[in-house]
């Protein structure tokens, strides 16, 4: 048996809707007659689909997908290697600052080790300029806000790229402490 839902209809304006109602863009919900209910691709295209309208569940997926950070930073590091200009506006606006402002805001789960080593590969994509690389280091692997809720494996394990970069890269380091 389905559950008595409100359904809310959706318009492009004013206007009256099946039951003779005048309404400004969003009707009252049908509570008389499921079946005269839209579903969800009425209300989105204007046709009607197969079936119940779908339930709440079905229309929001809150699982969290490991690769997120993964696939962002990567597209991040091929905009900035590929493209001059993509280059020159991260350098005015500050972007590794912007990502590291969006980063502290996403769910700790997000930030895993995967992440941490698309970081690592966007700070070395950028080691071309000496400006690049320590915006990278000092707004995306040094910024612990970013890192403070993150599971302690992935905590150790950028401690210990951080320890490397030291090693390898101390002018950077050096740079940004």
């Amino acid at each position: 048996a389905q559950m008595d839902q409100p359904v809310i209809r959706i318009t492009n304006g004013g206007g009256v809707d099946d039951d003779g109602e005048a309404h400004q863009n969003v009707s009252k919900p049908n509570k008389t007659d499921p079946s005269r209910s839209p579903s969800l691709a009425t209300r989105s295209f204007g046709r009607a689909a197969a079936g119940p309208p779908p339930s709440v569940s079905a229309l929001a997926d809150y699982t969290s997908d490991p690769q997120l950070n993964v696939s962002v930073l990567g597209l991040l590091g091929t905009l900035l290697r590929e493209s001059a200009s993509n280059q020159n506006f991260e350098q005015q606006h500050g972007g590794f600052q912007m990502v590291a402002y969006f980063l502290e805001r996403v769910s700790p789960t997000h930030l895993n080790q995967e992440a941490l080593f698309a970081i690592r590969r966007l700070t070395k994509c950028v080691g071309w300029s000496q400006t690049f690389a320590e915006s990278a280091v000092k707004d995306l692997l040094t910024h612990w806000p970013i890192w403070v809720f993150t599971d302690t494996a992935v905590q150790e394990r950028l401690a210990e790229e951080v320890l490397d970069m030291s090693a390898h890269e101390p002018e950077v380091v050096r740079s940004v402490v």
